[in-house]
């Protein structure tokens, strides 16, 4: 599993960050904003992100902050046949991941195929709860009361009703801590001494190969 530094993501920097960007991207307190960071939008699940929002009720406080590449006129033009532009936010890139899942309420990460997604993990140390799919890694890292894992990112009723569960309030407070406990875990240090085990198990075997 990947790993990261928690130190990056101190808490004390959330407020003002988050008061700046939702301010540069004009954002109220009011939206509950899911962010998708990528570069690669088609592999990390854009396509059935932005099909699964007409689903959503025509009152859901929840907008799309679409981060990463600026490869964004296809996806621009779907979100306007699907009639869910006024929903849908890209901002290109940014250099400080903290400043995109600051501003943000949620990781929504449908992708296809992510070995172990570090932006996830990322999230987890912002206090930023996490909706991804079981083709990701990380989702084994995942704890339950943080986020939630869908199996299948082309399924959009499934989808739909996951993003709207995680527009309650108490909810995501209560996954916000949940993610905070779980990315303590993830230190380079645990890292070291995951990665110190495996050596281990393998000398015992070849020694026991050995004879």
């Amino acid at each position: 599993h990947n790993a990261i530094d928690p130190n990056r993501f101190a808490e004390h920097d959330r407020p003002a960050l988050r008061a700046a960007m939702r301010d540069q991207w004009s954002l109220d307190e009011s939206n509950v904003v899911g962010a998708l960071i990528a570069m690669n939008y088609r592999l990390k699940g854009l396509e059935p992100l932005l099909r699964c929002l007409p689903l959503l009720r025509a009152d859901s406080p929840f907008r799309l902050l679409v981060v990463g590449s600026h490869k964004t006129k296809p996806w621009q033009r779907l979100a306007r046949r699907l009639g869910v532009a006024n929903r849908v936010q890209f901002v290109g890139h940014c250099g400080d991941v903290r400043r995109v899942l600051f501003a943000a309420d949620l990781l929504v990460h449908p992708t296809f195929y992510d070995p172990c997604s570090g932006v996830v993990l990322e999230a987890l140390a912002c206090g930023v709860p996490v909706i991804t799919t079981t083709n990701n890694g990380a989702s084994e890292l995942l704890p339950p009361e943080a986020g939630s894992v869908i199996a299948n990112p082309h399924d959009l009723p499934t989808l739909a009703a996951t993003i709207t569960q995680w527009t309650d309030a108490d909810r995501r407070t209560t996954g916000s801590h949940a993610a905070r406990a779980g990315a303590a875990n993830w230190t380079f240090d645990h890292h070291v001494r995951a990665f110190e085990r495996v050596l281990a198990n393998v000398i015992e075997r070849r020694l026991k190969a050995a004879g």
